[in-house]
């Protein structure tokens, strides 16, 4: 706090924050902004005290909006504001899927409160490729106009799935060791080597893989772990991916 009051002397205040979460902590702001939305939603009755707030079950539960899946599909629209959240369950049968969304743009103008649209389909079936699939064997479809700046978190029976995958880009994002197995990173070789740096480019993990598929995606995977198998902190890191390219 001491060094975000200290920064904002020079900087507007949300940029004071994201510099010293990048700078302190190796993390960013939206990265802090998706953690936070999942976490907001681990309060009150369903408060989880082991991964998330230990003070949680002091917190009133968020409020969530429910939809009766009774078609094949459901679509969800609307707008939020930078750095923040909404909340949506899914009722299907005797299962409800809640789908986390989070709109994680830190840009947001200085005492200027600005909303992006969205539209969030959620469906029985896969149509086609833009859906991901979500827990409760549900799939996901969210039109934005920029996809890396938001995130979504599905929740089953307090089961939480991958994070929402922006094309081209590692997921889940933000990535989690305590919580998710591994970090998928986008690959164009059916072997290579994978190599992960630190923001300062100190060498983290190195391996030789083979591709594997995920989410119908040809990937290399990381378990956030160094080369010497400890979990690795907090921050961003820098992926490198080389080998045999594919259909050359």
């Amino acid at each position: 706090m001491l060094h975000i009051w200290q920064t904002a002397h020079s900087m507007a205040p949300l940029a004071a924050i994201d510099n010293t979460l990048q700078s302190q902590y190796n993390s960013s702001l939206s990265v802090a902004c998706a953690e936070w939305t999942l976490w907001n939603y681990f309060t009150g009755p369903r408060a989880d005290t082991m991964r998330y707030y230990t003070e949680s079950p002091l917190f009133p539960v968020v409020a969530e909006t429910y939809y009766a899946l009774n078609v094949p599909s459901q679509q969800v629209g609307g707008s939020l504001p930078c750095l923040s959240g909404i909340y949506s369950g899914f009722v299907s049968g005797v299962d409800t899927v809640t789908v986390a969304l989070a709109n994680t743009n830190s840009t947001c103008p200085t005492g200027v409160i600005t909303s992006s649209p969205f539209t969030m389909t959620i469906s029985k079936g896969r149509p086609d490729n833009t859906y991901r699939p979500i827990a409760g064997n549900l799939f996901l479809k969210l039109d934005v106009s920029d996809p890396s700046q938001w995130v979504t978190w599905d929740i089953e029976r307090n089961f939480v799935g991958l994070p929402s995958a922006v094309e081209g880009s590692a997921y889940p994002n933000p990535f989690l060791p305590n919580q998710q197995n591994a970090v998928s990173i986008p690959a164009n070789a059916v072997e290579g080597d994978l190599t992960i740096y630190s923001s300062g480019m100190d060498l983290v993990y190195r391996s030789h893989q083979l591709l594997t598929s995920r989410l119908g995606k040809p990937v290399f995977v990381w378990d956030g772990r160094t080369s010497s198998g400890n979990v690795v902190n907090s921050g961003i890191y820098i992926y490198s991916c080389s080998g045999w390219v594919i259909g050359q």
